[in-house]
């Protein structure tokens, strides 16, 4: 298949679904970021992977995922055969032209924790699989101890191509390593990248602004945003108390998602890319403020676990599930999530749409979206034994996953659940600019640091407290040897 403009303008997006005092004031992240902002210069020129015509005389491909817990499972890396679904059916043949290609066989490892088989395996030496897929958040300890390969030593894989998450690779590195890849073969991979889903009808029985206009002029600010949660609150049961029978402008979760969205960056690095503690400055100060004051206020938000309380959720998984459905009964007009959002708004009577996270002012240039640092991703064994298969068949997989990419965007999240082409619009300047913190999806504490900012309101005290822990734990992460 060719790489046309038409498949450009979606992939070059980068990946869906898929944030004390003194320092310097901080500055919006730039250079780091590929947003592949000029989209129309893209011409109609293939874009084909560069690797050898080769075959591997029947040789296994044995690729090992998540599946079977409690969350983030890989639904489309393997399937057993057609079945008349769009998805299903583009993923089988998929599988069967990288097959036919290079001669192999795929053989599926499905696991509920993959990192606890890398972690035996590679300790024991054990040859068990050239690829593997599990959480980022409890891979990245486990690939900085050098249980993974340094994907900067493949040959063939070439970040810089469409199909892959450049941003996944470098905002995820470590010096000269590169850690984890993300790409197109996997869609659920890419899943992650968090934004805001919003209840048409509220907006027009309150005869607000519908805010497709204002994310695309780059008006789409915290302020405006605030301004319609405000507008819509209301004790619905006449109680005098806001709880869930009620209807609330906002459903909040994590305050670092939002801060993030302010361009705000909570690592940065040096000379030799290594990730360091952004020091305590103005910028970061003004956006916890805001999004403090946010979610602590109790008359126009409400968090998930207030939602919850006193409530019967038993007919829900867990209690962010029954958080969400009021969203569908037309209780919530803003929530911050991912794309499998849609999955539980199938049966929702009410139009729904969604938006990028906002900015924090107009003069912020760009948008930004944090990808969740629990969404899966992709590492190399170091003890695999075909790593130069691995090299070639992974770059052609992901190259050949753009029926896949379209079967996803374009017929089950444009054409079905998301009704409109603002929608659609809106998604592609979501996955536009996907942001990742290492610092989240590496354990060093910085997310209960927030969390604890925003819930004693004092941030520069939290902050200054608990930095030099945190910085520790970043450093000892990252001048480890592999």
């Amino acid at each position: 298949m060719k790489w046309t403009k038409q498949h450009l303008t979606l992939l070059l997006l980068g990946a869906m679904l898929l944030t004390a005092c003194g320092g310097a004031e901080q500055t919006e992240p730039d250079s780091a970021v590929n947003d592949t902002a000029d989209i129309t210069t893209v011409t109609d020129t293939e874009i084909v992977p560069d690797i050898p015509d080769v075959t591997f005389e029947n040789e296994e491909f044995r690729i090992m995922y998540r599946y079977g817990s409690h969350a983030y499972n890989i639904e489309d890396i393997w399937v057993e055969g057609m079945n008349g679904e769009i998805i299903n059916d583009t993923v089988y043949e998929r599988n069967n032209t990288v097959e036919d290609k290079f001669g192999i066989k795929i053989v599926p490892l499905p696991e509920v924790s993959p990192v606890e088989k890398l972690k035996i395996g590679v300790a024991a030496g054990d040859d068990f699989c050239e690829l593997l897929a599990d959480r980022k958040y409890e891979l990245m300890p486990w690939v900085i101890e050098g249980y993974t390969m340094n994907l900067n030593d493949l040959q063939y894989i070439d970040f810089s191509k469409p199909w892959w998450d450049v941003n996944a690779v470098e905002q995820m590195s470590i010096g000269d390593r590169s850690c984890i890849m993300i790409g197109d073969f996997n869609l659920s991979s890419t899943c992650g990248a968090t934004f805001i889903w919003f209840n048409k009808q509220i907006l027009q029985d309150f005869n607000l602004e519908m805010p497709y206009d204002l994310a695309r002029s780059g008006t789409w600010t915290i302020d405006k945003m605030i301004t319609m949660v405000n507008t819509v609150a209301a004790d619905l049961n006449g109680d005098q108390k806001m709880t869930a029978g009620d209807r609330f402008g906002f459903l909040s979760q994590v305050p670092y998602r939002m801060t993030t969205g302010f361009g705000v960056q909570l690592t940065e690095r040096d000379e030799d890319n290594i990730p360091y503690l952004a020091p305590m400055n103005d910028r970061l100060a003004e956006a916890m403020g805001i999004v403090t004051a946010l979610m602590n206020d109790k008359e126009h938000t409400i968090s998930y676990e207030e939602m919850a309380k006193g409530q019967d959720t038993s007919a829900y998984p867990h209690i962010y599930a029954f958080g969400r459905s009021k969203f569908a009964e037309n209780q919530i007009l803003f929530v911050e999530c991912s794309i499998g959002f849609a999955n539980e708004l199938r049966e929702m009577k009410t139009a729904y749409g969604i938006l990028p996270m906002p900015k924090m002012d107009e003069q912020q240039e760009r948008y930004y979206h944090i990808v969740d640092e629990y969404a899966t991703g992709w590492v190399i064994p170091t003890t695999s034994s075909k790593t130069e298969m691995t090299d070639v068949v992974l770059e052609y997989m992901s190259y050949a996953s753009a029926p896949l990419v379209e079967a996803v965007y374009e017929t089950t999240l444009k054409g079905k659940r998301l009704d409109s082409p603002d929608d659609a619009e809106m998604l592609d300047l979501v996955r536009k600019t996907t942001w990742y913190e290492i610092t989240f999806v590496l354990d060093t504490g910085i997310r209960t640091m927030m969390e604890s900012a925003v819930k004693s309101g004092n941030i520069a005290s939290e902050y200054e407290k608990q930095s030099k822990k945190i910085s520790k734990k970043l450093e000892d992460y990252c001048s480890s040897e592999p």
